[in-house]
């Protein structure tokens, strides 16, 4: 299993936007990307424009087919150069997985 994680912060006017495009994106992933296992986003509690995403596939191949897909492409042209902050916390191969 292959994930990634990351923290984003949007601006304020930007937050129900790139919670809504997440929300798509995910969707999308689960109806359309046979190779993604996992598209889930949390809240920090300590700063209500940060959010930490979560994203599995079944391997690095399924998450480099992910981004060739629209969502991506729009997450990559328009949605992250629009946000305060991206953090990258981990991107790589698990170690284990309970459904491996």
């Amino acid at each position: 299993m292959f994930g990634i994680m990351f923290r984003v912060k949007s601006k304020p006017d930007k937050y129900q936007e790139l919670v809504e495009f997440l929300k798509r994106d995910g969707k999308y992933c689960s109806d359309k990307e046979s190779g993604s296992l996992r598209f889930e986003f949390y809240p920090d509690p300590n700063d209500k424009y940060v959010l930490y995403v979560y994203e599995a596939y079944r391997d690095e191949n399924a998450f480099k087919e992910h981004q060739k897909n629209d969502p991506y492409q729009h997450w990559d042209k328009v949605i992250r150069p629009g946000l305060e902050e991206f953090c990258v916390i981990f991107k790589c191969d698990a170690v284990w997985s309970q459904s491996e």
